[in-house]
């Protein structure tokens, strides 16, 4: 997206669905984050997740594509949602691959790639969210300059000079998805291998919560109320933008499909109990 700067959707698109890379720091990738104008605010249906991974773990094209498997599938239940039909023996057959890499992965060094919960007897195949995060380091990116991803706080772009203004950008409507938390919780490694994956675009500025919603069912005494919980990141830096709270993104039908292929129920469940949170009601 280098000088892609004019982000504002044009009233004329419908559906704009983009996936996002907290990890990627190199300053000509940086990301193109759009934004819906209040002239198209009824119009467009704009939908921007946040995903563990460099730019190349949300495109794919890396050895293991287990990190790729999981946008792949989150657009898959996005463009699902506008009547784009998919055969339903797609991500089995895509999961298979990463399955045959694990299985021939040659590394004579091996490191636990999560808890030991969750990481045990050497395995080499990873569950769903805790694939490789990879990095670009020639010299030539090196010299071209870093820059951190900055989610939820993203200016409007001058597209003259290619430098952010002072505005906000407006509606981005962006979310986190729940495989960042599933990494967290679980203790996935970073770009090296060796240390402990921090996220660093989100945390230090967003919390991560658990937020309970009562619900009530129509016709039932209130103590059958029904009480919903869902996982949101809140903003606690020192500056002020637009929207304080990201959403956790909602699972798919899709997503829930490569959960079950990866081996994916079990970091899921272990998630729910060790990540670190803020009860909010």
């Amino acid at each position: 997206m280098y000088h892609f700067w004019d982000t504002n959707l044009s009233v004329q698109i419908e559906h704009a669905f983009q996936a996002l890379a907290l990890d990627e720091t190199r300053s000509s990738f940086q990301p193109a984050v759009w934004e819906r104008l209040e002239c198209n605010r009824s119009s467009t249906d704009l939908r921007q997740v946040w995903f563990a991974g460099s730019h190349n773990n949300i495109g794919g094209g890396e050895l293991d594509q287990a990190m790729a498997d999981i946008t792949l599938a989150w657009m898959m239940d996005q463009l699902a949602s506008v009547n784009v039909e998919f055969d339903e023996k797609c991500l089995e057959r895509v999961v298979a691959k990463s399955m045959t890499f694990y299985a021939t992965d040659t590394a004579t060094i091996k490191r636990p790639w999560a808890n030991i919960p969750i990481y045990h007897d050497g395995s080499k195949v990873r569950p769903w969210a805790l694939g490789t995060i990879y990095r670009a380091h020639g010299l030539v990116w090196r010299l071209a300059g870093r820059s951190h991803r900055s989610p939820g706080l993203n200016h409007a772009t001058d597209p003259r000079t290619g430098r952010p203004g002072k505005a906000w950008l407006e509606d981005t409507n962006e979310r986190v998805h729940a495989s960042v938390r599933v990494r967290l919780a679980c203790g996935g490694t970073d770009v090296d291998g060796k240390t402990i994956w921090a996220c660093p675009a989100l945390v230090g500025r967003w919390k991560l919560a658990r937020r309970s919603d009562l619900r009530s069912t129509e016709g039932a005494p209130e103590s059958e109320s029904q009480s919903r919980s869902h996982w949101v990141w809140t903003y606690v830096g020192n500056e002020e933008p637009p929207e304080t709270v990201l959403s956790e993104e909602p699972m798919g039908i899709f997503e829930e499909q490569l959960l079950e292929l990866m081996a994916g129920r079990s970091v899921w469940e272990y998630a729910e109990h060790a990540s670190p949170v803020d009860e909010k009601h």
